[in-house]
């Protein structure tokens, strides 16, 4: 396991049909969950859903809504399906000057929602569409 933080710098032709040509760079910071049984795995994918998913969410409104970048960086969002599961969230079309920034405003979102926690409603209302998915589900595979 690493001890400490650990960061990668990767260099791309930059896109020459992109609408701003200063605005190519995608940061994203990643946190090693580690291996996880089942339930530990379904609160993960709970909790990182309300961090990430849909305009009221703590870190669409911090990163995407203050227009700093153009969308989250791929990838982000609760993996699961390597052996340890990990946590991602960055932001893709920003400037080169804006990556430690995002970084900040990264940490400044987990300190605020570990100081202020969710809205209730938000809570009941992912709790309920996890539980419509369960009961929707079929064996028709045809």
């Amino acid at each position: 396991k690493w001890k400490e933080p650990r960061e990668a710098v990767i260099s791309c032709p930059p896109d020459p049909m992109a609408s701003e040509r200063q605005k190519q760079t995608t940061v994203s910071v990643a946190f090693l969950l580690g291996v996880l049984d089942p339930f530990e795995k379904f609160v993960l994918n709970i909790l990182c859903t309300l961090l990430t998913d849909g305009s009221m969410s703590p870190f669409y409104q911090a990163l995407i809504a203050s227009g700093i970048g153009s969308d989250f960086a791929p990838g982000s969002g609760f993996n699961a399906h390597a052996v340890e599961s990990y946590f991602a969230v960055g932001l893709q079309g920003i400037s080169g000057s804006d990556v430690s920034r995002v970084k900040e405003i990264v940490s400044a979102t987990i300190d605020k929602v570990l100081q202020d926690g969710f809205d209730e409603s938000r809570i009941k209302a992912l709790l309920h569409r996890v539980e419509l998915g369960v009961k929707h589900q079929s064996a028709n595979f045809g």
